[in-house]
């Protein structure tokens, strides 16, 4: 039978998926633009494919293609774009995921960096057991933890969490174990441990071998360098060359795209909007807002919607951390 509507968005961003991770970068954005097309009432395969085409950018120093991408996603994480939950959870742990790819580490969320993710470990893995994420979402959210603490070096932690997504909550499939194995080469690295590196790179190269997903060894290249090469070349020499060609010059593709997220590290309240914040800090009622900046209440609540948004928040008692932290830049240990 002939795939229509969602199933042929869906079967065309999994193409799109692989044709990426194994480095045909025309073929997977040609893929992935048409799943985006296809996709438009289906968030979930639209957050997908942008994701796909953002990644797919940094590859090609496309920031045309990195703003279209990266801002779809945006938009959906901070409700501009109307979404439901599952939609707008996924799309905030594909932000963060984006930025931390660029080093950039002050987008993830405090409940993010504490696992603060209301799952517990049962015999069969783990079982949500409070409703703070849904369990689409929580993959990412867990990725997203193990770079966050990797990236900012600490590796112990990183390590930990690694072993908590695979012999805690058995969760795992080839993508995501070999990320895994390049994360915990990377913690091994800091620890100055040499041959749990090594060890650690083999693993991930015979994982992505059988099926050539070579870009997601490549991205790890400017890292491990020689090392890598060596590695790969062991298990497959075409691998190893394909390594090399799409990891050369990965880092300094990600400049230009850092250099733009830089300038807009603040979300960018108005003026009246600070002012409201600044009296919700103090601890004023809506009520009290309103007198005291002569608008009425509605509008104050207006204000408080749109904060919130902005802030990616949903408490009163948040507002301040989110204006304390507000245009800070918190950079992975990577960057020099």
């Amino acid at each position: 039978y002939g795939l229509t509507g969602g199933a042929m968005a869906t079967d065309v961003c999994y193409r799109a998926q692989v044709a990426h991770y194994q480095g045909k970068i025309a073929e997977a954005r040609t893929l992935a633009k048409e799943a985006f097309e296809l996709s438009q009432q289906q968030g979930l395969v639209a957050l997908w494919a942008a994701y796909i085409l953002a990644d797919l950018a940094k590859h090609q120093l496309d920031s045309r293609l990195w703003s279209f991408a990266y801002g779809y996603i945006n938009a959906v994480a901070k409700g501009i774009r109307k979404a439901d939950r599952c939609s707008r959870e996924q799309a905030l742990m594909f932000s963060c995921l984006l930025d931390m790819s660029l080093g950039l580490l002050h987008s993830v969320p405090d409940w993010v960096k504490a696992g603060d993710f209301g799952i517990i470990s049962t015999s069969w893995g783990y079982e949500l057991v409070e409703d703070k994420v849904l369990r689409g979402t929580l993959v990412p959210a867990l990725v997203a933890r193990l770079e966050y603490y990797c990236y900012c070096a600490q590796p112990v932690k990183a390590l930990n969490i690694a072993d908590t997504i695979q012999k805690v909550y058995g969760m795992g499939n080839v993508e995501l174990d070999a990320y895994l194995e390049f994360f915990r080469a990377g913690s091994y690295a800091y620890m100055g441990d040499a041959d749990r590196v090594r060890k650690a790179l083999m693993r991930a190269v015979e994982l992505l071998a059988p099926d050539g997903l070579w870009l997601i060894a490549a991205e790890f290249e400017p890292s491990f360098g020689e090392l890598l090469h060596e590695v790969a070349n062991q298990v497959d020499r075409e691998g190893a060359i394909q390594i090399r060609k799409i990891g050369a010059g990965f880092w300094e593709k990600l400049a230009p795209l850092r250099e733009e997220l830089l300038l807009k590290t603040s979300v960018g309240l108005t003026k009246r909007e600070r002012e409201v914040a600044a009296l919700l800090v103090e601890g004023r009622t809506n009520s009290e807002i309103a007198a005291a900046l002569s608008i009425s209440e509605r509008t104050v609540k207006g204000h408080l919607t749109n904060i919130f948004r902005k802030y990616n928040i949903s408490r009163r008692t948040q507002v301040a951390r989110a204006m304390e932290q507000d245009g800070k830049i918190e950079l992975a240990a990577w960057i020099t």
